[in-house]
């Protein structure tokens, strides 16, 4: 159950959509540089069981995925909007999407949670999208 590895998959499909690019450039953390600019996402907490079936040992994994967007900054419209349309598109791109993952087969891949919220600060808006990844490996 790597789930680095499936980390770093999502990364590289996150980096290299257009839609998702369009939106918020390279900017796809696990860890936010100081003073980064609005929006961008987060790669955020991952768990993982133990999901084996008779073709071999495998992964049942939760990853949840972050948009933080401050609608005064970098002309952002107000409101949710660029938050929603931020997680959208991030829906778009990985739900189905098969992971290359090395030596692991992407069983399935499925949105199945969305929200969005304003923080406690009263200014950023704050979207989570969370993920299940069914995998196999040898």
């Amino acid at each position: 159950m790597n789930q680095w590895e499936v980390q770093v998959a999502i990364y590289q499909r996150l980096t290299t959509d257009a839609p998702v690019v369009s939106l918020v450039g390279t900017r796809v953390y696990d860890d936010v540089p100081q003073n980064t600019v609005f929006p961008y996402i987060v790669i955020g907490e991952a768990s993982a069981v133990e999901w084996s079936q008779d073709c071999g040992l495998g992964a049942d994994t939760d990853v949840v995925i972050h948009v933080w967007d401050r609608p005064s900054q970098a002309g952002g419209p107000q409101g949710r909007k660029r938050t929603k349309q931020i997680l959208q598109a991030v829906y778009e791109s990985l739900h189905r999407y098969n992971l290359p993952i090395d030596d692991t087969y992407c069983v399935d891949l499925q949105a199945t949670f969305q929200e969005t919220f304003l923080d406690p600060d009263g200014i950023t808006r704050h979207g989570v999208i969370r993920f299940r990844l069914l995998t196999t490996y040898s």
